[in-house]
């Protein structure tokens, strides 16, 4: 079991809680910032936290709205390397390719 810290976008907190033993669950749970629970996804883990677009960018490719935690569309599914916010780009790499992937589409 572990947990991974995914950020902090306004007054809430998102992070993911994994299980991987004879099977794997995922968990995305959001508190306030007193550490208090609003609410929490089972099977649903993001890769990456935008605090610029509120999004959570998922492993599989989905992109979901952090305030409703609803899907809002997709991105090429890379594992984020790095991450310009002044130039809103965000960095990753998927079977040998370097992708630059704009956090606003285009």
């Amino acid at each position: 079991s572990a947990v991974s810290a995914a950020g902090l976008v306004g007054d809430r907190y998102y992070r993911n809680r994994m299980y991987d033993r004879y099977v794997v669950y995922t968990n995305l749970y959001v508190d306030d910032l007193a550490g208090q629970p609003i609410t929490w996804r089972d099977g649903l883990s993001t890769e990456f936290v935008n605090a610029n677009t509120g999004q959570g960018y998922l492993f599989d490719g989905r992109v979901i709205d952090l305030a409703t935690l609803s899907p809002i569309g997709q991105w090429p599914a890379a594992c984020v390397l790095g991450y310009d916010a002044e130039r809103g780009l965000l960095f990753g790499k998927r079977e040998g390719s370097l992708y630059v992937i704009a956090e606003r589409g285009g």
